[in-house]
C-alpha cells in the first residue's frame, strides 16, 4: 500500500463566460480516496460508481485547486460483478467490424498478444497532443494497424465485446508530478503522464490489462501491473447533463460552444503522505 497526497491545479483560461466539467480521481479496488478539498465550491457535481466530474461557470480565466489523499495498492485482478453495459457496443468500440478477429482469436489473452505483436505505437503523436479531445475508433486502430494507449486499449475493449466478454476502460496517470494541458498539449520532462489501459471479466473476476506498456517495455501486463496508478474513470460516454456526455478524458470537458475560446491547464503534485 501507498499513502500519498495530490495536488491538483487546475488553470481554466477563458476569452469569454465558459462552463467546464473537471475530473476527479474515484474509489476502486486498488485505490481508496481518504480526502478531497476543493477551494470553490462547484455548481454541480457528479458523482457515480465509475466517475466522479465537478462543474464550474466563469466568466473569466480563474484557477481551482482540489487536494486529495489517497490510498493505492498495485493494480492486480480483483473480484467483482458485470452487468449488460459492459458489453454494449457504440460508434468508437464498433464491435460489429471487429467480430471476425475477435471471433478468430476467441480468447483476451490472444487479443492481448494480437496488439502487441501488431499495432504499432504512433510515430506522429501530434494528432493526439494537438487536442486532447481528439478520439479514434477501436476500428481505425485495427485498420492502421497503429494506436497509442487508448486506442490499443480500445480496440482490447471491442474485441472483447465482440464475442461476449465483458470489458472497459480504464483511464488515469501514473504518480508523476507534471503539466498537461487539453488543448496544445506537449511532451517533455515535466509532463503529467496520463494513460488509459483495459479490464475484461473472466467469470469471476475483472482483469486488468496493458497493451501498450506490455508492448513498449517488453514484460507482461497482463492480470497485473508492477507500478502505481491513479485511476480517474472507468469505462466510457458519462452522462454529465441532459445529453451531453464525456467520452473517457481525465482532465475534463470543455462545453462544444466554448471550444474555440477556452483552455484547460491541469497541474498536478505529488506527495508522500504526511498524518
Amino acid at each position: 500500500m501507498l499513502k500519498i497526497r495530490l495536488e491538483i491545479l487546475w488553470k481554466i483560461l477563458c476569452k469569454k463566460h465558459s462552463k467546464v466539467w473537471l475530473a476527479l480521481p474515484i474509489d476502486t479496488a486498488n485505490q481508496r480516496i481518504i480526502k478531497i478539498k476543493i477551494d470553490r465550491k462547484p455548481k454541480k457535481k457528479v458523482k457515480k460508481e465509475f466517475y466522479s466530474y465537478i462543474y464550474f461557470e466563469t466568466p473569466k480565466t480563474t484557477k481551482i485547486k482540489a487536494e486529495l489523499s489517497l490510498e493505492l495498492n498495485k493494480i492486480l485482478k480483483y473480484k467483482d460483478v458485470a452487468n449488460k453495459k459492459f458489453l454494449k457496443n457504440n460508434k468508437i468500440l464498433q464491435t460489429d467490424k471487429t467480430k471476425l478477429l475477435a471471433t478468430k482469436l476467441k480468447t483476451p489473452k490472444k487479443f492481448y498478444k494480437w496488439i502487441i505483436e501488431n499495432v504499432k505505437f504512433p510515430k506522429d503523436l501530434s494528432k493526439y497532443l494537438t487536442n486532447l479531445n481528439w478520439t479514434e475508433t477501436a476500428v481505425d486502430v485495427l485498420r492502421n494497424k497503429e494506436g497509442e494507449c487508448g486506442g490499443k486499449s480500445l480496440l482490447f475493449v471491442s474485441l472483447c465485446r465482440a464475442v461476449g466478454i465483458p470489458a472497459r476502460l480504464v483511464s488515469g496517470y501514473f504518480l508523476k508530478s507534471g503539466e498537461i494541458s487539453l488543448f496544445n498539449a506537449s511532451l517533455d520532462k515535466n509532463s503529467l503522464e496520463l494513460h488509459q489501459w483495459a479490464e475484461f471479466y473472466d467469470g469471476n473476476c475483472w482483469v486488468p490489462v496493458d497493451c501498450s506498456l506490455a508492448q513498449e517495455e517488453k514484460k507482461n501486463y497482463f492480470g497485473k501491473f508492477d507500478d502505481y496508478r491513479v485511476v480517474v474513470s472507468k469505462d466510457m460516454n458519462f452522462r454529465l447533463e441532459n445529453d451531453e456526455t464525456v467520452p473517457f478524458l481525465q482532465i475534463g470537458k470543455i462545453k462544444p460552444k466554448d471550444l474555440n475560446n477556452t483552455n484547460i491547464i491541469k497541474i498536478i503534485k505529488v506527495r508522500k503522505w504526511k498524518k
